[in-house]
């Protein structure tokens, strides 16, 4: 079994001169092993218990044991009681394991320990893998829990439930058994108790091979993401990505092939449905991500991404950042980047200041450089240069005595131009 918790340290690059890990531990065998196997590793970690007080005094003893093991190891240990609230809010199983990660993502963030350690094995990886079957689960249920997704960690995926009991065994560990794991009335419990023995009767090497699938399921899906995301049909443009439509209707199945592409934002089947179907301007959103499809595209990005209010007042030299953008400004010529746009402005008066940095308006009217003086209201502009809904909500005005000097980063003002001994400003702007 060390082999295989090894083989994950060298798999995730786990280094126990730099990395610290908070241990969710319940005082179970698979995290009371897990905790060993990392000390003995020669890492620096914690232990993180929830007691949740269902089981009156049992769930005491196991907050003690664990206490016991904090004390003998001498490494620190968090407890947090988990709050009396009334059963029927939800399903108490899900909205434990919420309460108990999001306690551990805040202690690890607080105390700034590299990864949180979860001690799900390879009988709990079978067990969720033929529990999302039974729920008609995708690809991606159907391969079960992740190794790692970002600083959360499973080492001990590929290790079953026998081979934690040896190594207690071996290393004379105490750990605490939960007599409702033997309770079939939870469908989890009732696959473990009933269904996996079954298969194992009548196909001894069940377990093991039911593994495999899962494994190449992982593999399948890695090579899948990597193809689409590497693909000419997606791009990344600033902090959004580009859906060439024409792309996506060549593959066997659009709304699937959409699917892969948009994973991340937790879209509905019936979301993508709508957005590949609907008409240039069409919206689907969630809580963090907003996609809108265009004539030949769709752009995906988070809300996020998109500017904050804004109306700042210039009145020196110097760097302005906004969420979404930052602007220099300076009286001395800026050096070229691959990542910014160089402009040059021309002020009447004997300052250039105050003028003021602000989002496009309703009415807005300007005249843009090159266009003999002729004026357009910059809706109609921004449509011309071909710009979408993200990109128009990103631009930056610069308005000087209530003129627009600039549009922001795509063109200037005819408006500003005088003799050169007026006022000249430089000006760098980058999306970030």
């Amino acid at each position: 079994m060390l082999d295989h918790f090894q083989r994950f340290l060298y798999t995730e690059n786990l280094n126990p001169t730099s990395d610290s890990i908070l241990i969710g531990i319940s005082g179970g065998v698979d995290s009371v092993v897990m905790a060993h196997l990392f000390i003995n590793s020669g890492f620096k970690i914690a232990l993180a218990h929830v007691n949740y007080g269902l089981r009156g005094i049992e769930s005491e003893q196991d907050e003690e044991l664990v206490r016991a093991y904090a004390s003998t190891w001498k490494v620190p240990v968090y407890v947090i009681a988990y709050p009396n609230v009334p059963a029927t809010k939800g399903n108490f199983q899900e909205n434990a394991r919420n309460f108990r990660y999001q306690w551990f993502s805040s202690l690890a963030e607080q105390n700034d320990y590299s990864y949180v350690a979860i001690a799900h094995h390879a009988d709990d990886q079978i067990e969720t893998s033929l529990l999302n079957m039974m729920r008609a689960a995708g690809i991606h249920g159907l391969s079960a829990m992740q190794s790692r997704n970002g600083a959360l960690i499973r080492p001990l995926l590929s290790v079953f439930k026998e081979e934690l009991y040896a190594y207690a065994k071996k290393e004379g560990l105490e750990f605490r058994e939960d007599a409702s794991n033997q309770i079939s009335y939870y469908r989890r419990n009732y696959l473990r108790n009933h269904v996996i023995p079954l298969l194992e009767s009548g196909f001894p090497n069940a377990k093991v091979n039911v593994l495999k699938c899962i494994s190449l399921l992982n593999q399948s899906i890695a090579l899948t993401e990597w193809l689409i995301t590497n693909s000419d049909g997606v791009k990344e443009d600033n902090s959004s990505k580009v859906i060439d439509v024409s792309a996506v209707g060549k593959s066997p199945d659009p709304i699937e092939y959409l699917y892969w592409i948009m994973r991340s934002a937790l879209f509905t089947p019936t979301q993508l449905s709508d957005i590949w179907r609907g008409r240039p301007g069409s919206k689907i959103e969630t809580a963090v991500h907003l996609a809108i499809r265009e004539k030949n595209y769709i752009r995906l990005f988070k809300k996020s991404s998109m500017p904050a209010p804004f109306d700042i007042t210039v009145i020196d030299w110097g760097e302005h950042i906004l969420r979404h953008a930052r602007i220099v400004i300076s009286a001395l010529p800026l050096p070229k980047s691959t990542n910014s746009e160089n402009f040059e402005l021309l002020f009447k008066g004997e300052t250039p200041f105050p003028f003021t940095l602000r989002p496009k308006k309703p009415g807005d009217v300007f005249l843009p450089k090159g266009m003999d003086g002729k004026s357009k209201t910059v809706k109609k502009f921004l449509s011309d240069q071909g710009l979408d809904y993200w990109q128009r909500k990103r631009v930056v005005i610069i308005d000087s005595n209530d003129s627009i000097a600039a549009v922001l980063p795509y063109r200037v003002s005819h408006l500003p131009d005088t003799p050169q001994n007026d006022n000249r400003v430089y000006l760098s702007f980058s999306f970030l």
